[in-house]
């Protein structure tokens, strides 16, 4: 089921215009709907202008007055595509960062919140793992639970949160960080990977949904760390990290995404990491 919302009317805001938050406000236009968007550099709002979103200039880590998220939250859903910083060191600080936003959008119009989370929240375990897995106790995982409690916490909006697995396209994939490294360990660990696409059409599929929920999304197939490094390599045209410790009969989590393909019906494009285009 899904809720009454008009598309022909219905205004999206897209907080966060980057690598994800950025495709995905363009495919929103395409499909006809009115799109704001955020970004925390003043040089990209004229990019934003021309791509035909109205832009907003906020910086969550910075005073905003109301004002600025008043006109932001004039809209019938609110896409949340932030993650922690990485040079944060309290494991608060990202979830608090969101408390001014999440007042205002309890005085909204706003229907609907989605909010864009991550897999890194699970524990490293040997076996498949669902949305009531149990956590990880690091800090990146503890800094995303926390904000997904605070969204899923509004009472006058129905709160999805959509935990993506290692994000992959547009030239970005993990094997230019690890390209030529050697002595790693955990080569039949398995991978938990999306495509840009994918995640694009699952956040789209997922708006109007009329219940609170928590989604996996991450694609069916899941090859191994040498398995799917020495296949990006090859797409990269670079060289591939070399295993030192096949990591025998530890096979690592693996995360399922039933509960969201059963929900929208959805269809992977790419369903098979091994197979994703640059």
């Amino acid at each position: 089921m899904v809720m009454n919302l008009n598309k022909e009317s219905m205004t999206i805001s897209v907080l966060g215009c980057g690598w994800l938050g950025l495709e995905l406000a363009k495919d929103l236009l395409k499909r006809q709907f009115v799109v704001k968007g955020s970004t925390t550099a003043i040089s990209k709002l004229s990019a934003l202008h021309k791509e035909g979103i109205t832009p907003f200039l906020i910086n969550l880590n910075r005073n905003n007055d109301d004002d600025i998220f008043v006109k932001f939250l004039k809209a019938n859903v609110l896409i949340v595509n932030i993650p922690p910083s990485k040079s944060t060191t309290d494991n608060q600080t990202y979830a608090e960062s969101f408390l001014q936003l999440v007042r205002l959008v309890k005085k909204s119009e706003v229907k609907q919140v989605i909010f864009v989370s991550s897999t890194a929240v699970y524990d490293d375990v040997n076996g498949v793992v669902f949305e009531d897995s149990s956590i990880a106790t690091n800090i990146r995982a503890e800094r995303l639970l926390a904000a997904e409690k605070l969204f899923s916490s509004i009472s006058t909006s129905v709160n999805t949160v959509i935990r993506f697995g290692g994000l992959c396209g547009n030239e970005r994939n993990p094997i230019t960080f690890l390209t030529g490294k050697s002595g790693l360990v955990g080569a039949n660990i398995k991978t938990n990977m999306i495509y840009i696409s994918d995640c694009i059409k699952i956040v789209i599929g997922l708006i109007g949904d009329d219940s609170s929920q928590v989604y996996n999304a991450v694609a069916p197939f899941h090859p191994t760390k040498v398995e799917f490094y020495k296949q990006m390599s090859l797409l990269f045209d670079l060289p591939p990290p070399i295993y030192i410790d096949r990591g025998e009969g530890q096979t690592g989590k693996e995360v399922d995404s039933s509960k969201l393909i059963n929900k929208i019906g959805y269809q992977f494009q790419f369903e098979n990491p091994l197979t994703f285009p640059k």
